[in-house]
């Protein structure tokens, strides 16, 4: 595969700099434009795999900028980042097609992180797929290590969407299963079976993601938490796909989620990849335990 190319658009030339710096440390190639009027006229002449970009800017917004350039090259991935990191920011991104929002001051391992969850959607979407011609019902489960798994994320992810997506109707997106998939069985490997638990404010972002990165990768070794087991049902019927993911983790208080979810309240823990879930799975639902998530996708209902 060759080197992804992301764009890079923010009127303050010093983020630019920074996040061009840190990306080529990473091997990807990149190109910055300083508001969405001159985004725009890149992309349409140019290619890119990725725009990362700003909400607030001269000229042409970011929510603009994503508007127009997805319908000239819709295969594009974009990024928000923003200062203005409400929710309902949040959500206009997400319903519009981002793949993820980033709030400033920017981390710059969960910008890496973003890039590389990109870089898999991108893979996913280029994976071969055999056609199934005489399969009408699916009913399947995987039972995988949390080593494993964690190892193997996006082969599991790219697994289950090849096998399903050729079955859905043009109306379901693929991006979406693959969105909802990989952040529900994220949350189980580490908010699950590891019992990781992360508390981020403005002031500790960077200093939180760096100790969690490395619970997390100390955890990994230990065999009472490594050898803990996710299940992975899935089901197809000609109304919906249907996937039920489980840990053996001790739970959450999915009650409490929702209620926060319906106040419209966002922070960056555990909530932060529920949320994402809740706006791009048509139904979720969770076991009374809460460590059991089912996910939902109707093949004629239109995506959020």
């Amino acid at each position: 595969m060759d080197k992804l190319k992301v764009l890079i658009v923010d009127d303050e030339p010093p983020i630019c700099n920074m996040v061009q710096r840190f990306l080529g440390m990473n091997n990807y190639e990149s190109d910055s434009a300083c508001n969405g009027k001159e985004a725009l006229n890149k992309i349409q002449n140019g290619k890119y795999d990725i725009v990362l970009t700003d909400i607030k800017m001269p000229e042409m917004d970011g929510l603009t900028l994503m508007k127009l350039a997805k319908s000239v090259k819709p295969e594009i991935i974009f990024v928000i980042m923003s200062g203005y990191g409400t929710l309902d920011s949040a959500i206009e991104c997400m319903k519009m097609g981002a793949l993820n929002f980033i709030k400033k001051p920017i981390s710059i391992v969960e910008l890496i992180a973003t890039i590389k969850k990109a870089e898999e959607l991108i893979i996913t979407r280029s994976v071969p797929v055999k056609m199934k011609p005489y399969l009408v019902h699916i009913d399947k489960e995987l039972v995988i290590s949390t080593r494993d798994l964690n190892s193997n994320l996006e082969m599991i992810v790219n697994y289950l969407v090849s096998e399903l997506k050729e079955l859905g109707s043009a109306k379901l997106s693929v991006d979406n299963m693959t969105m909802g998939l990989y952040e529900a069985l994220s949350n189980a490997i580490e908010h699950g079976n590891l019992s990781l638990k992360k508390e981020i404010s403005r002031e500790n972002k960077v200093d939180v993601l760096d100790s969690f990165i490395k619970e997390k990768m100390e955890k990994l070794k230990l065999p009472q938490f490594a050898n803990r087991k996710v299940s992975i049902k899935y089901l197809y019927s000609p109304e919906k796909f249907e996937f039920h993911i489980k840990d053996e983790g001790d739970g959450f208080d999915y009650k409490e989620f929702l209620k926060v979810i319906d106040q419209n309240i966002y922070n960056d823990s555990l909530n932060k990849g529920l949320f994402l879930i809740k706006n791009v799975v048509h139904e979720v639902g969770f076991n009374e335990k809460g460590n059991e998530i089912k996910l939902i996708f109707y093949h004629d209902k239109e995506d959020k």
